[in-house]
């Protein structure tokens, strides 16, 4: 999925995440030391959006016992299936509440997923760049920045 935040274009959609994990392009992270206005206000939405997230994965657990044992031994179609439905359940409470970001057309929604062959030099080259930190640190920081000038622009 394309977007564009803050004038700059990104190839990929993310997934909001702590800071036990790496740096990647498809991971965004809260600051771990917010300092400035911007940042205090990005890791406060941050944390907000995912206990948002978190909500339909625990309300699943609990009520369908979804992702209460290892997925190791699942099919990859009904894991895709699980987290897109959180995915979407996420999606509807952030409309429902207007505080979405940006629009889509679901004409992009609706396309099937690439499957890429492992070894293949388009492989690799989509590895890398998910791979680069530079893109993580880049984005959150146009997320950052968008966030900040809509809360400046409200008041």
């Amino acid at each position: 999925m394309t977007f564009t935040v803050n004038g700059h274009s990104y190839k990929y959609g993310y997934y909001l995440c702590d800071r036990i994990y790496p740096n990647y392009s498809t991971l965004m992270k809260a600051y771990f030391v917010p300092q400035s206005e911007k940042t205090k206000l990005f890791t406060k939405r941050h944390e907000s959006a995912r206990k948002n997230i978190e909500r339909p994965f625990g309300v699943l657990k609990q009520t369908l016992h979804v992702v209460k044992y290892a997925t190791r031994l699942w099919d990859k179609d009904i894991i895709k299936r699980m987290v897109l439905a959180c995915i979407i359940m996420h999606n509807m409470i952030i409309k429902d509440q207007d505080r979405a970001i940006c629009t889509y057309d679901l004409n992009d929604v609706i396309i099937p997923l690439e499957e890429f062959v492992p070894g293949t030099n388009e492989f690799l080259s989509r590895v890398v760049e998910i791979h680069n930190s530079e893109t993580c640190f880049n984005l959150r920081e146009d997320v950052a920045d968008h966030l900040y000038q809509l809360n400046v622009n409200e008041y």
